[in-house]
């Protein structure tokens, strides 16, 4: 049986209980129970009305869950129960009440029902219709369930009803060009079922009256915005006391109208320990992006949601020179998911110049037979620019700045200390090759890039990729040097429809596109790069504690370089998943036995650049090991491990000083009486459980020392025992639990975990804003624009359920 309870606003629950059955009587009107239950004398209906309308626990409404055809004022009422000495629920004979107001009737085989149909009809009226199809279903009607009752009653609609629907659907996606998803939208069917609900309690509406003008849905998106920044700001106030809020600011210029907006998205971690993100802020931004106008500009903004100065949040950005300048004082982290970026545009010489240059690589250097088209002609590799393919114009154009210049605005940065510090004349040399020094296997490498590169351009300018699929192909895509992601898309999609793009190329006599392509040198390359978008796609997570990924993903691109076998098994293992349509397994694949020499030369050199462009920052190894699951920081060495502890109790400490100093604040009681003292006083002994001042004479060898410290939160914890039976362990999870036990651990744990491993959700925040500002809405001013991401943000992650 189903049994409902009410809120203020009449809307009705359905909660599930014990199936009972309801009609055990044979008369005309079913719904009478055996002589068990309570009897109809022991209530009046001024009783049952009043119990039902304070909500008394111990009465409930039930449905009517006959199975008989139920006259239709039945939609209306419901059976009240009261509950037994056993706690279940037991139908009082001889009462129905209404589930809207609660009205009480008494009801039997005497007691008509003429007021039943009447206050039915005051409640729950029927939308009248004039036509000979309403008619004949109304008299089919049957009782609706409570939960349909105003709300989503089982209707079926005519073939004729639904073809017309279905038509005004198409129409409107065509006259008014809308995508067909549009059908699909939560938006909508929530503003449609808005309507059905207005429609069934006032009957027919002119739609006209109904609908909103574009001022006034325009002015309300101001209003929401607004109510949300308010909602915001008491959201973040206690967060931001626990230091638990992270921003990621960046920068970006639309596509259309050339405007450059300054974006700001946060994450935070709520006082139950819940993992939260919103998107700020996306304001217009002109002018230079010096360092002091980014700082600036984002203190000002942000003081819209409370954040009046940047100590109380964590900052991650990427490694734009402006941004490290800005943040300096304030001790960023990083993007991860930018430095992997960089590491394989500098691998393959692709990393962004001051000055644009072009670097010429005759023919003679590379040992391999071409047509003569191609040999008439060096290879160019050029140094493209960030904004060439993408909207995501971030810090300076993502220039990124040169080691030298990191460390001298990083130097407070706690970052981890390597035991060998590196001489001046090996570091960095990697970095500061040129091209024009690299091998000749490795120009061949390149080479076939930029040649592929030419060859996806080709087949999308001439709209090639509808024959290749028609012969069983893929669509090829296209690569850019801002994500190199989409490299590894691109050779893929190349290998897979290789056999194809060779016979129509032939055809359309354009075989040149592919004689520089070797297959078995696209497929090892694509191997290569496959380990790493693995590694940078699992810690781009939005909406989920990723800090604690970025050692243990550094330490596995580091094993997984060591050699091509390395690779092949991690992506057998990790990546590659049996029947489906994808490339043969590694293992079986001949091409992929033994390495190029142009593959081992930049392999070698990504596991170089790997060591020399990345230094882990403490805080993301503390991450690490505050992760339950991951604590013992296993394969990670131990001078880091002992540094990470270091780091960790020092924050601790920090978090337990500012909680004293809080306290002596406070209006402290009377002093306690003066206990008198005398020259042994010094010599009495206090109870165990108390820190001696002096635990020993002075005198002490100092081969034998003994140490006094208790067990401090953090050596709790890594001795902390889990229940093996759980499969997984998730860090906040783990912290609610044992936030007693650890307060100031679960304190600093909040404020970490806090932090995500990549700049993710800020580059979200902008991939919807070029969804917002297309080609079509070019003129949409920038406070609308950041007013509408303030409320799709806010309606899809703060307040959802």
């Amino acid at each position: 049986m189903n049994s409902a309870t009410f809120n203020s606003d009449d809307e009705i629950y359905v909660l599930s209980s014990a199936d009972r059955s309801a009609d055990a009587s044979n008369i005309s009107s079913p719904g009478l129970l055996n002589d068990s239950t309570p009897p109809s004398n022991s209530y009046t209906s001024e009783q049952l009305n009043h119990f039902l309308l304070r909500k008394n626990e111990n009465f409930r409404l039930e449905n009517n869950n006959s199975t008989k055809i139920l006259a239709p004022w039945w939609r209306a009422f419901g059976y009240i129960t009261v509950k037994n000495k056993k706690k279940e629920f037991e139908r009082i004979n001889g009462f129905i009440s209404c589930v809207k107001c609660y009205h009480t009737f008494r009801y039997g085989p005497a007691s008509g029902t003429k007021h039943f149909v009447e206050h039915a009809d005051r409640c729950f009226s029927l939308i009248s219709s004039n036509s000979a199809t309403d008619g004949a279903r109304d008299s089919k009607l049957v009782q609706s369930k409570l939960n349909q009752v105003g709300f989503r009653p089982k209707t079926k609609l005519t073939l004729k009803e639904k073809k017309e629907f279905k038509e005004l659907c198409a129409k409107w996606v065509c006259t008014d060009l809308r995508p067909f998803t549009i059908v699909e939208d939560y938006g909508f069917e929530r503003l449609a079922s808005m309507f059905i609900k207005i429609g069934a309690e006032y009957g027919l509406v002119d739609v006209k009256e109904l609908l909103p003008s574009r001022q006034t849905v325009s002015r309300t998106v101001d209003d929401l915005a607004a109510k949300y920044r308010i909602d915001l700001k008491e959201e973040l106030y206690e967060p931001l006391r626990a230091k638990a809020v992270t921003i990621a600011p960046d920068f970006w210029m639309s596509k259309y109208s050339k405007q450059s907006f300054l974006g700001v998205s946060a994450t935070y971690i709520n006082s139950i320990f819940q993992f939260k993100t919103i998107d700020l802020l996306c304001r217009s931004f002109n002018g230079i992006k010096s360092y002091d106008l980014i700082l600036e500009a984002i203190t000002t903004h942000l003081s819209d949601f409370g954040i009046t100065n940047l100590m109380n949040v964590n900052i991650i950005t990427d490694c734009g020179s402006n941004f490290i300048k800005c943040f300096a004082q304030y001790e960023p982290l990083y993007c991860f998911g930018h430095r992997l970026n960089n590491i394989l545009k500098t691998c393959f010489f692709q990393q962004q110049k001051k000055k644009k240059k072009q670097i010429q690589l005759t023919t003679n250097d590379i040992s391999t037979e071409r047509e003569p088209t191609l040999t008439t002609t060096g290879l160019t590799v050029q140094t493209e620019g960030l904004s060439s393919s993408s909207e995501f114009n971030s810090s300076e154009s993502e220039q990124e700045v040169e080691e030298e210049q990191q460390t001298k605005f990083n130097k407070s940065l706690p970052l981890v200390k390597p035991r060998y510090k590196k001489t001046s004349a090996t570091a960095n040399n990697a970095q500061k090759m040129l091209v024009e020094n690299a091998p000749p296997e490795a120009k061949q490498v390149l080479l076939m890039l930029k040649q592929a590169k030419k060859l996806v351009k080709y087949v999308k300018l001439v709209g090639m990729n509808t024959e290749i699929k028609q012969e069983g192909g893929v669509t090829l895509h296209q690569s850019t040097v801002v994500g190199w992601l989409t490299l590894s898309d691109l050779l893929e999609s190349i290998i897979k429809s290789f056999k194809v793009i060779r016979k129509l190329l032939t055809g359309k006599e354009k075989y040149r596109l592919i004689t520089d392509l070797n297959l078995q040198y696209l497929k090892q390359l694509y191997t290569l790069l496959k380990s790493f978008k693995h590694i940078i796609v699992s810690v781009q997570k939005g909406n989920a504690p990723s800090l604690y990924l970025v050692p243990m993903c550094y330490i596995t691109l580091k094993q997984v370089l060591q050699s091509f076998e390395a690779i092949k098994k991690y992506n057998q293992e990790n990546i590659d998943k049996p029947n489906e349509n994808q490339l043969p397994d590694d293992s079986t694949d001949y091409d992929l036995e033994d390495e190029l020499p142009g593959i081992r030369w930049f392999r070698e050199r990504l596991l170089i650049l790997l060591n020399e462009m990345i230094i882990l920052d403490i805080r993301q190894v503390a991450a690490t090991l505050l992760h339950p699951k991951y604590r013992s920081l296993r394969l990670i060495p131990d001078y880091i491990k002992d540094q990470c502890h270091k780091y960790v109790r020092q924050q601790v400490t920090k978090l337990r000083d500012q909680q004293v100093e809080t306290q002596n604040q406070q209006p402290t009681e009377p002093p306690t009486k003066r206990i008198k003292r005398n020259i042994f006083t010094r010599f009495e002994s206090g109870n165990l459980n108390e820190d001696p001042d002096d635990a020993g004479s002075g005198n002490e060898s100092d081969e034998y020392e003994y140490d006094l410290r208790k067990n401090d939160e953090l050596d709790r914890y890594l001795s902390f025992k889990f229940d093996k039976d759980k499969e997984t362990t998730e860090a906040l999870q783990f912290w609610k639990d044992q936030q007693h036990q650890f307060p100031f651990l679960s304190k600093y744990a909040r404020s970490i975990l806090s932090i995500p491993a990549t700049t993710t959700n800020v580059e979200r925040e902008f991939s919807t804003a070029g969804w917002i500002l297309n080609e079509r809405r070019t003129s949409l001013q920038p406070d609308k624009l950041e007013n509408i991401l303030l409320v799709r943000s806010a309606e899809k992650y703060l307040y959802e359920k």
